[in-house]
């Protein structure tokens, strides 16, 4: 057993309402540009500028900081700046991940850029908080996406194609070809994907093909690599020529074309967050895995290579050079979807990654042979069941059973290195598996989970201290000299001490966030990305020695200064939710109109398509009732979503009160009333 230092961080924590983050969310060195790597750089040292989603293309995510320990008792608020994405009834992200999910990245100059839920990308003053210009393209994306600075140019992607933008003036340089199959394409391009998930989704961070593009790009030495998340025909890794956007080659990331279609309508392999890149070239991906039932990993076994692995890619071939698979055979949702990170430490050179598993992987970056792995977090027993499942073994006696980790726990967002040390944020949050036939397990909701903050010696694997927190960390780890921090799921910003992982600082944004921060000098920008309460989604600014405080009033730039230096809190009570009219002919919601019926049309192509029948959203499920036929009135519909079933999952501690009443909205409202009865609204997320 293993001796951990551990340490409890307890405070008042507010509440947010109940948010489904995106299935793989967000992650020091080189020149201003980004793309310069060197043998210092890749121990952990200071960069110039965060250019690229993790600091540079090592994904160290060291800032170039001036605030330590010593001074962030300092930092106070410089400024805020509302996020505008356009949410209409087409894109509605809001109740799902959020108004903004990426990490800023600076140019070295002065300018910061962001890239919002709805795929906007606008430019801001470092110092003062004004906007410098914006790029519109209000399209949908399930995060964490953003984008990457390079040379005087912006590179970034909507869900299905890349673009480049001047830095200056916004204005789009080159957009690449569609990338990703959609439903334009034709239904012929999916048999085998029809076979196995039913009908194509087309709806919010979906395309026909599946899940699209989702992360900033990574960009080195004039190529720009992307990668698809979960595709109906398996994820792909990209490489694009930096000058034109010209697609160079394609590498699929589920290797056995029988297994790429197991993911069903969710679609298989795909990467979720910017790959490494080593001092020679080679690219470095992390693959998450499809979401898979226990019959299926119990009566069709396969490796499901490359899936839930890290691959070396060859930069100028686009083929394999070697991989390491965490979990095969997965059937928990167990990617290692995070940002590799490549090490040169004592002479040798390391690749560490990790992912929903729960384990912290370091592996020779030259032929990819297994150095070390060791567990953080919540485990239960399950870490081994999907290689026993491979052999014949694995067997539930009965159900439904808890793994932990979750299918949004482990290690969720980024890591950083610095100094021979990994900073690890752990979410601890469980799923049930209730059935052999259910492939996405209902979990923990993410207001009752916790979370840790794990220091991770890279030389032995040793875990020096594990920091408890008391909400989950979905904002990564930041190193800033001494201190390495991240962001909570209700909106807490912390700093903690990298000898000890006691906190340090501690700040709070208006409302929640699934976002992380970037430091820049005297700099650290925040994300409430997340409308709680009466203030609105935000960018703050915090800045040694400033005195400011967001308003729900606030356009931007610098704000006045009154007595206290925090954020607006948000109301320890939530906004009372109207409560649904009775029809009395038929006892059906009246309220909410037609922005409720496409809300829970979404929600209940999100989490019910599977299992029902319902013609209006096109599903064909028949694990559940036939919804056409039992035309269920808006009560039976909340107390079933709510409560569960026999075999249907409960959803009450997963949705909030609104979306479920959503959903009974949409229901039964359109049971037996035959297709398109919206008028082609869209399905949502």
């Amino acid at each position: 057993m293993r001796e951990v230092k551990r340490f409890s961080v307890v405070w008042a924590v507010f509440a947010v309402g109940a948010l489904a983050l995106l299935a793989g969310v967000v992650a020091g060195c080189g020149s201003d540009s980004g793309t310069t790597t060197s043998g210092a750089a890749a121990g952990g040292k200071e960069i110039e500028a965060w250019t690229t989603p993790n600091g540079e293309v090592f994904n160290h995510r060291v800032a170039n900081s001036q605030i330590d320990s010593a001074n962030a008792k300092e930092l106070g608020i410089a400024w805020t700046l509302p996020i505008t994405a356009s949410l209409d009834n087409s894109f509605v992200p809001a109740a799902k991940s959020g108004y903004f999910a990426s990490t800023p990245v600076f140019d070295g100059e002065g300018n910061v850029y962001f890239q919002d839920a709805a795929n906007n990308v606008f430019s801001v003053n470092v110092e003062t908080g004004k906007e410098n210009w914006k790029t519109e393209y209000n399209l949908p994306n399930e995060g964490p996406n953003g984008v990457t600075y390079d040379e005087g140019v912006i590179y970034g992607a909507t869900s299905t194609f890349a673009f480049a933008l001047e830095a200056s003036t916004g204005k789009e340089l080159w957009r690449s070809k569609r990338l990703v199959i959609t439903e334009a394409d034709g239904e012929a391009q999916f048999p085998a994907a029809k076979a196995a998930g039913g009908s194509i989704d087309t709806s919010i961070g979906n395309t026909a093909a599946g899940q699209g593009i989702n992360f900033a790009p990574q960009v080195n030495d004039g190529m720009v690599f992307l990668s698809t998340s979960g595709q109906i025909t398996g994820g792909e890794a990209i490489a694009l020529d930096a000058k034109t956007g010209e697609e160079l080659w394609t590498l699929d990331e589920t290797k056995n074309p029988n297994d790429r279609a197991v993911g069903g309508i969710a679609g298989t392999g795909g990467s979720w967050n910017a790959p490494a890149i080593a001092p020679d070239g080679t690219v470095y991906y992390g693959i998450g895995s499809p979401h898979r039932s226990d019959d299926q990993a119990i009566k069709t076994p396969t490796e499901l290579l490359y899936n839930g692995s890290t691959i070396a890619v060859d930069p100028e071939t686009g083929k394999v050079k070697w991989y390491y698979q965490g979990v095969p055979n997965d059937f928990y949702g167990w990617g290692m979807q995070i940002s590799p990170i490549y090490v040169e430490e004592d002479g040798k050179s390391i690749l560490l990654d990790a992912g929903k598993m729960g384990y912290v992987y370091a592996m020779d970056a030259e032929n990819g042979e297994l150095l070390w792995k060791t567990p953080v977090g919540t485990h239960n027993g399950h870490d081994e069941d999907g290689k026993l499942a491979l052999e014949g073994k694995y067997h539930p006696k009965k159900y439904p059973y808890k793994v932990y980790p979750g299918t949004l726990g482990g290690v969720e967002t980024n890591m950083a290195f610095s100094e021979g040390v990994a900073y690890v944020p752990v979410v601890n949050s469980y799923q049930e598996r209730p059935d052999p036939s259910t492939s996405l397990a209902v979990g923990q909701s993410l207001e009752e989970s916790t979370g840790d903050m794990a220091a991770v010696e890279i030389s032995t694997g040793k875990i020096l201290w594990e920091a408890e927190l008391p909400q989950v960390p979905f904002g990564a780890a930041t190193v800033s000299n001494d201190l390495v921090f991240t962001t909570l799921y209700d909106g807490t910003v912390l700093g903690l001490s990298r000898e000890d992982g006691s906190v340090v600082w501690e700040g709070k944004l208006p409302g929640g966030t699934n976002s992380p921060l970037v430091i820049e000098r005297g700099t650290l920008i925040a994300i409430n990305s997340v409308s709680t309460g009466s203030a609105p989604p935000q960018i703050v600014a915090w800045r040694l020695g400033a005195t400011g405080q967001p308003s729900a009033e606030s356009e931007g730039g610098e704000t006045e200064a009154p007595a206290a230096a925090e954020p607006v809190a948000p109301s320890s009570e939530p906004e009372a939710e109207p409560k649904p009219e009775k029809e009395p002919e038929t006892g059906k919601s009246a309220g909410g109109g037609e922005a409720q019926l496409t809300i829970g049309k979404s929600a209940f192509t999100t989490n019910c398509a599977g299992c029902h029948t319902l013609s209006e959203a096109g599903t064909t499920g028949s694990v559940g009732p036939n919804l056409d036929q039992l035309m269920p009135e808006f009560a039976l519909v909340v107390t079933q979503v709510t409560n569960g079933g026999v075999t249907m999952p409960a959803f009450g501690g997963t949705l909030s009160k609104a979306e479920i009443e959503a959903i009974a909205k949409y229901v039964s409202t359109v049971a037996g009333t035959g297709n398109d009865t919206l008028g082609g609204a869209s399905s949502g997320p």
